[in-house]
């Protein structure tokens, strides 16, 4: 069955009409374990944490085999590799993320994400 915004963005997640937005509360992500330490002042150093944290929500949320029609998104099993950047040891952990549209187009377009 195909994602909803809940699904997507955890249970509090709301879209407004009027202003074309989307919010949702960080608490919802469950691999966020202390959202009291996201302030204004540092909340773009916690940019990318969320952003993993939204993958690691969309891959626990969907379906276990995958092969559904309607999912536009599938977040692929993750493979870890250990690699230096500038100068420093760190772990990259690699995930595929496929996104569906019909065999229409050459191009992703996000408007026929399936």
């Amino acid at each position: 069955m195909a994602q909803t915004l809940t699904d997507r963005f955890g249970t509090s997640a709301l879209f407004n009409e009027t202003d074309k937005t989307i919010t949702f509360d960080v608490d919802d992500l469950a691999t966020i374990t202390d959202s009291a330490l996201i302030t204004d002042l540092n909340i773009d150093e916690w940019a990318d944490r969320i952003a993993a944290a939204l993958l690691l929500h969309w891959r626990g949320n969907q379906s276990t085999d995958n092969t559904d029609p309607t999912d536009g998104l599938i977040v692929g099993d993750p493979f870890k590799q250990f690699e230096q950047r500038g100068g420093e040891n760190q772990i990259s952990f690699n995930y595929n993320v496929a996104i569906y549209i019909p065999d229409t187009s050459a191009d992703l377009d996000p408007d026929l994400v399936v």
